[in-house]
């Protein structure tokens, strides 16, 4: 059984979950840790219009997350920062928004425009801290692993930003 479980993330190296025309591993390695596919959605704006995909991921062996957006078509920076905080408003009290209000302010900002293709990653580890990557590039880092869960929130909290994503994420 030991040599079985050894070999399971070797097993897993290779596979993909496809949502669009995008892939997903089922493992990857990243922030010195194994990550584990656990949800996938395709998200339509009103059922029709194409957004993005997205795939959630937990740490191997830890508490981290990791969720993973692949833009379908094109979307303004302003229009993902005001989702952001449409969210985290009817969220959260006005005391646990300027708790984070320097940090927020920081990930918000940068935030670009994003095409077809492009990919945001929020990795958050509790032992290490909050990533933000564009199509593989740190964008934002903070050592603040709290903050990047509340920021996970977003997507994954009460009430979520949409809540069939959030369903099928935590699937």
């Amino acid at each position: 059984m030991i040599i079985w479980l050894g070999l399971l993330p070797a097993a897993y190296a290779n596979e993909t979950v496809k949502v669009k025309d995008h892939r997903y591993p089922v493992q990857l390695e990243a922030q010195e840790s194994v990550w584990t596919l656990e949800g996938t959605e395709h998200f339509k704006y009103k059922a029709i219009f194409s957004v993005f995909t997205a795939a959630y991921y937990t740490q191997t062996g830890g508490d981290g997350q990791k969720l993973h957006f692949t833009y379908t078509r094109k979307l303004k920076a302003d229009d993902l920062r005001g989702k952001a905080m449409e969210t985290l408003r009817n969220q959260n009290d006005h005391q646990t928004l300027q708790t984070y209000e320097a940090l927020t302010a920081r990930i918000q900002a940068a935030y670009e425009d994003v095409k077809d293709g492009d990919a945001y990653i929020i990795t958050v580890d509790p032992e290490k801290g909050t990533w933000l990557h564009l199509n593989g590039n740190e964008i934002f880092f903070t050592d603040n692993a709290a903050f990047g869960k509340w920021y996970l929130d977003i997507w994954l909290g009460n009430p979520p930003a949409n809540a069939s994503l959030k369903k099928a994420l935590l699937n």
